[in-house]
């Protein structure tokens, strides 16, 4: 089984990290992407409203990412910033993804 859906605390690894994600006030939107055959993601869907389940990842990370950017082109602001986060790691914190945004947006690249 991967990772991000084992049974932490009564919650899978996911949806620690979607819930980090969630409780952050200058995330506008959430997009997960899985593998177009991943029957475990429809559960965390239902479990987790709010959130964008695309089936487009890739065999590794940076195809993953790569399909994501495409899926979502269309749907954000052309000058968006877009957050890459593993949801395998559920340590994430609101207030460090929220430094993290501040101290982005404080430079113009």
């Amino acid at each position: 089984m991967p990772k991000q859906y084992s049974v932490i605390a009564g919650l899978t690894v996911i949806e620690h990290s979607l819930r980090a994600l969630q409780s952050c006030a200058a995330i506008e939107h959430i997009f997960v992407n899985v593998q177009h055959d991943d029957a475990l993601a429809d559960g965390i869907a239902a479990a987790v409203p709010g959130v964008t389940f695309l089936r487009c990842a890739g065999a590794t990370r940076a195809e993953t990412v790569q399909a994501a950017l495409n899926a979502i082109a269309k749907q954000i602001k052309r000058d968006a910033w877009v957050l890459v986060h593993d949801a395998a790691r559920p340590c994430v914190l609101a207030s460090d993804v929220t430094r993290l945004i501040e101290m982005a947006g404080a430079h113009n690249g």
